[in-house]
This record gives C-alpha cells, structure tokens and sequence, in this order.
C-alpha cells in the first residue's frame, strides 16, 4: 500500500515539475526579447538626479556576481549598435513612518511621524531597429533610493529570461 501511495505521489507530481515558468513581465514580441544579445540603458529622457542613480546602479550591479551579469545579454554602453534599448523611468510615493526622537533605545522613547519618499522603478526594452516595446515590467516594491529601487525590474528581467530560455530548449 505504501508502495503504491509514494508511487501516486510522485507521477501526480510530475506535471507541477514539467509546468512551464510564466514571466512576470509582459513579453509583447517574444522572438525579438529572445533573440536580444546586446542591450543598453538609454537615460536621455531622465532628470540628471535619476540618470546619475542609474549609472550608479549600472557601475554596482555589473561586477562579478552581482544582478546585471546574470542577464544573458552583453550591456552595451552606446546605444547606437545594440539590439535592444531599456528604458527606465520613476514613480515616487510619500508616505509617513514612525521614527524615535532623540537618542536612546525604543522602549519608552517618544515617536514622532517623518515624511518618506520611496522610489519605484519601471522598465521598458524597445527593439533599436524597429522601435517596437518588446517587454515591459514595473518593479513590486518601493525603495527609499532610485538606484535600489532598479534592482526590482532587473531582478524581474533576469528571472523571466531564464524563464523562457529554458521553455524554449525543451
């Protein structure tokens, strides 16, 4: 009998392994996203602030074993001879959160409410030649600096490319 359960209990499992990844991010030209080898990170459009936090970004993420050199893509500086250019752009939220006045430990000192801005970043990736948005994903959560909050769709970008490479070799 309890041969016959785990015997149950491993066939019924194997469609839940064979399932493929659904991207988090829209994908409107599958081909192109998946045929993309070079990418650059277009800041034209952003204020000098959001496109110094940008290339901060870029500068911290891309060295060994950090978030960009998980992308498949090679990262182009120029803009003018890769396959796909990403654009970013920024949302910002002010909100209030509880902060301790003074010095000393929590228990027993006083509260007050401070102003907080957070950041949420969004991407789009437009194919160089055709100008055609091939993917597009905005970031799930709020960051109190623009360059952080850039780690939300790139992290995104990685998990759906490798998402899809992978149904794509099946």
């Amino acid at each position: 009998m309890r041969r016959w359960l785990s015997m149950f209990l491993l066939l019924a499992s194997v469609p839940l392994l064979a399932k493929e990844k659904r991207p988090v991010g829209d994908v409107l030209e599958r081909d192109i996203f998946l045929g993309t080898r070079t990418y650059c990170v277009d800041t034209r459009a952003l204020s000098s602030g959001e496109a110094s936090d940008v290339r901060r970004f870029l500068d911290a993420e891309s060295k060994p074993k950090k978030l960009l050199t998980k992308i498949s893509w090679q990262f182009v500086p120029d803009c003018r001879e890769v396959d796909a250019i990403v654009k970013v752009e920024f949302s910002q939220q002010v909100g209030v959160e509880q902060a301790t006045q003074g010095s000393g430990t929590l228990q027993g000192a006083p509260m007050t409410s401070v102003p907080v801005t957070k950041f949420r970043a969004s991407m789009q990736i437009l194919d160089r030649v055709s100008q055609k948005l091939v993917y597009q994903v905005r970031g799930q959560g709020a960051s109190v600096r623009r360059d952080q909050a850039l780690s939300g769709p790139f992290s995104i970008l990685v998990k759906d490319l490798q998402a899809l490479s992978a149904a794509r070799t099946k």
